[in-house]
């Protein structure tokens, strides 16, 4: 009678020593070595061909093609750079750190009607800190603070942008429930 192996017997047979291939299944895969190997380098020798060619296309040393498209000289150089704006930004925040935190006005006339009464008393750097963002344009605002968000009636009352067909936040179920049975926790 014929003795079938169990699975452990023939797992050893496959993973002699659990690592490495079985000689059986080496003589099965000898064969297609040099067709494994051809294929695998052909590959490779592909793939950085595209990367050196990607990287040879984008180093450009001349820039004589697209200096046309560029304005002026004199005009370039007016223009401020990101990093120009910021380093007037954080020697704006400097220059307000140091400064007095509150204004010395002067004190208020008889008349309940004075000038200086209807100045509210606002610490004077973070008035000036205060002026500078609602003037600069270019940090980082909210979505709901873009105009022409506003203009089209995308913001409610709170400022929030509001999505349309988007469930309420309050009340998490599917998009196409209209009135759930369940209640919620």
């Amino acid at each position: 009678m014929s003795h079938h192996p169990t699975p452990k017997e023939v797992d050893r047979t496959y993973h002699p020593k659990g690592y490495g291939m079985s000689p059986s299944l080496k003589r099965a895969r000898k064969p297609f070595i040099l067709t494994n190997v051809l294929i695998g380098g052909t590959i490779v020798a592909f793939a950085l061909g595209v990367y050196a060619y990607s990287i040879s296309a984008v180093q450009q040393d001349d820039f004589s093609d697209v200096e046309d498209l560029l304005p002026p000289v004199e005009e370039r150089s007016k223009i401020r750079s990101i990093e120009d704006e910021a380093r007037e930004q954080r020697a704006f925040q400097s220059l307000a750190s140091v400064l007095p935190t509150s204004r010395n006005l002067p004190p208020a006339t008889s008349t309940p009607a004075s000038p200086s009464k209807a100045i509210p008393e606002v610490p004077f750097s973070e008035a000036a800190v205060a002026d500078s963002k609602a003037t600069s344009n270019w940090g980082i605002k909210r979505l709901g603070d873009v105009e022409w968000i506003r203009k089209r009636g995308w913001v409610d009352d709170k400022g929030n942008v509001l999505v349309w067909g988007a469930p309420d936040v309050d009340r998490i179920g599917r998009m196409g429930d209209a009135v759930s049975s369940k209640k919620l926790v």
